[in-house]
């Protein structure tokens, strides 16, 4: 029962935050907009979990040029059902804190803002019985849009750091498998990526009008022309989504990492692709868990095509490696040279528009061959982990690059 009770956390902290990042452009009295996102986050002691977060805020039809937007409190809504409150209370959390950060993109005519968005949530109590819902609010920093046009919203990451306390206030320490963000035993961190990972980021379009009236218009940036369009020939990305495995062991397993592109002439193009090690919590035979530490050798560079119409085609070769395999919380193999016998060779291709500047949504299959090098029971792992028709869906968004005229 103890593993269940961070999930309680989770739902606190990513309702809190998501609920800040529509905000950027928004206005007062305007009609709200609802968005609905669900995720897939990942927390010591559980498998990657199912996240739903319901938000709704004002976000304005139009903004004014050169004149900043109002910070404005909205609100966000974060539910599961079942009995997870009960679980919690009897593995002893009564409460839960911490922060977050959402990082979100604002597009518009010559202009992308980066922002990082930091919220504190308050100490919430976990209740004892029925279906969790949690509310949480925040306030939105002003941007200043400096040019008339369309523009967009869209929400790139969020992260997670949350403690949970017993009935008399002490801190309950939880394991850090991964980066801590804080150095603080007491909390742990969690990421999380949309699942499916084909969901739109979209929050908002928005158009940036000149101001009409009693207000000084600023001088909008001119729009060189004839200039040729210019294209981005070196663009680079920061990936997240997951893989499914459908072998003998079955589950998910969150992806995260980069890529760099060098574009041709003719459409085609190589890079270089990595792919962060992660932390994999599966089921073998169907009931058996398991946890296993991942990681991906890029065995040759990432090559592939892509049309004018935004229709991408790639093809990755990568060694996937178990630095450590264990069920039950028991080692049983892994090691420095436990690997795939065989590179696996991901063949993606685009899901709709794949725009080198902004990104897009990549999806694909590949299989995973025989291992060896993982100790005295590799002959019974690689069985349970070899086989075809695994999956991968990643969302990935543009960074930057070197700009040069088409």
């Amino acid at each position: 029962m103890s593993r269940l009770f961070p999930r309680t956390a989770r739902l606190a902290a990513a309702g809190a935050l998501l609920a800040t990042v529509p905000a950027v452009l928004a206005a007062p009295a305007h009609a709200n907009v609802q968005k609905t996102f669900t995720y897939s986050c990942v927390f010591p002691f559980v498998d990657a979990q199912p996240l739903t977060i319901a938000i709704d805020a004002a976000i304005p039809d139009t903004v004014q040029v050169g004149i900043p937007t109002d910070q404005f409190a909205i609100t966000a809504v974060a539910t599961t059902g079942g009995d997870l409150a009960s679980a919690d209370r009897l593995a002893g959390a009564q409460t839960v804190e911490g922060s977050t950060i959402a990082k979100a993109t604002v597009r518009g005519t010559g202009f992308t803002q980066q922002l990082t968005i930091p919220i504190t949530i308050p100490r919430q109590t976990v209740p004892a019985s029925g279906d969790l819902v949690l509310n949480a609010s925040g306030k939105a920093p002003s941007l200043v849009v400096p040019n008339a046009g369309p523009g967009t919203v869209n929400l790139d990451s969020i992260a997670i750091n949350l403690m949970l306390r017993d009935k008399d206030g002490a801190p309950i320490p939880l394991e850090q498998t991964g980066p801590d963000s804080d150095g603080d035993p007491n909390t742990f961190d969690s990421s999380c990526t949309l699942a499916p990972a084909t969901q739109s980021t979209l929050l908002a379009n928005v158009t940036a009008v000149l101001p009409q009236g009693g207000g000084t218009t600023p001088t909008p940036t001119p729009t060189p022309t004839p200039t040729p369009t210019p294209i981005v020939d070196h663009p680079t990305f920061s990936i997240g989504g997951s893989s499914t495995l459908k072998t003998l062991v079955q589950g998910a397993v969150p992806v995260s990492g980069s890529a760099a592109l060098t574009l041709g002439s003719t459409g085609d193009f190589t890079g270089t692709l990595a792919i962060d090690p992660t932390t994999a919590r599966l089921k073998a035979l169907g009931f058996l868990p398991v946890s296993a530490r991942v990681e991906y050798a890029p065995t040759e560079p990432l090559t592939g095509t892509i049309t004018r119409a935004g229709a991408l085609s790639a093809t990755a070769k990568v060694r996937i490696k178990f630095p450590s395999i264990s069920a039950f919380g028991v080692a049983i193999g892994g090691g420095a040279t436990c690997q795939t016998t065989q590179p696996s060779t991901i063949a993606l291709k685009s899901s709709g528009t794949f725009d080198v500047g902004i990104g897009g949504v990549l999806a694909g299959t590949f299989a995973i061959s025989n291992l060896s090098g993982c100790g005295a029971l590799n002959g019974l792992i690689s069985p349970l982990t070899a086989g075809s028709g695994n999956t991968i869906a990643l969302t990935l968004a543009g960074t930057g690059g070197v700009v040069q005229p088409q």
